[in-house]
């Protein structure tokens, strides 16, 4: 359960009991519309009874009197680690709007010992279930686990629940198949020797996804999810995009329309199968036209899987300034065709310099020197500075370091600015 406080809440393992009071038979005829108390007696103060009442969030209110209703049960709450061996309560009845008075029905025991199972950490609750082949629970358990952004797998406090299981929820547990495809991109992650078993059951789960339109986004998402968690190895990268290969069609149907609604993340799969989607070039391309709402997306897809695409240049053009996607147009032109000696194209480009775009500042600095010099009057300080940084990433000599004090000098701001930035490229290796 959730416990608030403040502004925050947290996640904490609670032992739950339930109970009933019965109403008396004298009330039973009017029992939907009695009003219901329970108190629980206090622990530092033995005689002393209080109301209590579980909220479903901190901002919500408390009714008058909100406690089980009817022949409905109500819950005891001790905490895990601590739990007393029971507690006392009593419930109370009555017509207030009547009376004003509240009827005292019972006071009773609810044991914590007799509470089925012992675990308190959701860890703990995963090994009993699984020690006791109760694949319930443990379904439960191995998902909540992982749902807990406090348990980080990172510092070694969540540990993976074996393969065996992961299988079973994938399989057997639709409702489980979420948190089971992120666990099988840890195993992937840990390199826990299973990495090639743990991709083919993966890629087994997206198709699984994608038969399915109500899960068709879920599949999506979960293979970006995996991708990024292997970008750093080209191996298990390479063998997971070439089973997704056969997923193409189906990509490529959503991008040419099938699922508009599934676009945008279709769009960002391919941008993360690099040149293995090359295939969807045609398909991504119909959306690389003015006023499309998945331009600008499909602009960074291209660049990523098919740069080189004879056509792409010529789509990129077509953009005007008045279009959303007119920025990332110009700069993907720039990069793609390689106008680094056009004075016209730099032109185009100072002005996303100025609103501080990194990409487009990227983009400038591979424009040649003389032409940078020549543009510094209309480049803001702050967007040169960036155009620096990048261009101090490459060797420097003598006479690149006098063309980087010539930009800084032409620029058209006062002197003391010019100053700072003299003095910052002065302490550039």
């Amino acid at each position: 359960m959730h416990r608030g406080v403040g502004s925050c809440t947290a996640s904490e393992l609670k032992l739950v009991q339930d109970f009933h009071f019965e109403v008396p038979p004298s009330l039973k005829p009017y029992q939907d519309a009695l009003t219901f108390l329970s108190e629980i007696e206090s622990e530092k103060l033995p005689g002393r009874f209080e109301s209590t009442v579980i909220q479903a969030s901190i901002c919500s209110s408390p009714k008058f009197g909100v406690t089980a209703t009817a022949d409905l049960n109500d819950f005891a709450v001790a905490s895990c680690s601590n739990a007393p061996a029971s507690l006392t309560l009593r419930g109370w009845v009555g017509f207030p709007e009547v009376d004003g008075k509240l009827r005292l029905v019972d006071t009773g025991q609810v044991p914590f010992g007799s509470v089925k199972g012992n675990a308190c950490t959701a860890q703990a609750m995963l090994n009993e279930s699984l020690q006791a082949e109760d694949y319930d629970n443990a379904a439960y358990a191995a998902c909540q686990l992982w749902a807990d952004s406090s348990n980080d797998i990172t510092n070694g406090e969540r540990k993976l629940p074996p393969f065996a299981l992961v299988e079973k929820l994938l399989h057997d547990r639709p409702e489980t198949k979420a948190c089971a495809s992120s666990m099988l991109g840890i195993y992937v992650e840990q390199q826990s020797g299973q990495e090639e078993k743990a991709i083919s059951v993966f890629a087994e789960t997206v198709q699984q996804y994608f038969e399915d339109p109500g899960t068709l986004r879920k599949g999506l998402n979960a293979y970006d999810e995996m991708i990024l968690r292997m970008r750093d190895n080209d191996a298990l990268s390479g063998m997971l995009m070439e089973r997704m290969e056969r997923m193409v069609p189906k990509i490529s149907a959503i991008l040419d329309g099938l699922r508009p609604d599934a676009a945008s993340d279709a769009i960002s799969t391919a941008s993360r199968m690099g040149r293995r989607g090359r295939l969807l070039a045609p398909a991504l391309k119909k959306h690389l036209v003015p006023g499309s709402i998945h331009a600008s997306a499909a602009i960074e897809a291209m660049e990523n899987i098919a740069p080189d695409d004879p056509e792409l240049p010529g789509l990129l053009f077509h953009f005007q300034p008045d279009d959303p996607a007119y920025r990332d147009a110009i700069v993907s032109y720039s990069r793609i065709a390689k106008t680094w000696d056009s004075k016209e194209m730099l032109q185009k480009l100072i002005p996303f310099v100025n609103e501080d775009d990194y990409k487009a500042a990227r983009e400038v600095a591979n424009y040649k020197i003389s032409l940078l010099i020549e543009a510094a009057p209309a480049i803001r300080p702050d967007g040169m500075a960036t155009v620096l940084e990048v261009l101090v990433l490459e060797p420097q000599d003598g006479a690149r370091r006098k063309q980087l004090r010539a930009m800084i000098n032409a620029l058209a701001v006062p002197k003391r600015r010019q100053n700072e930035l003299l003095r910052w490229l002065a302490t550039q290796p």
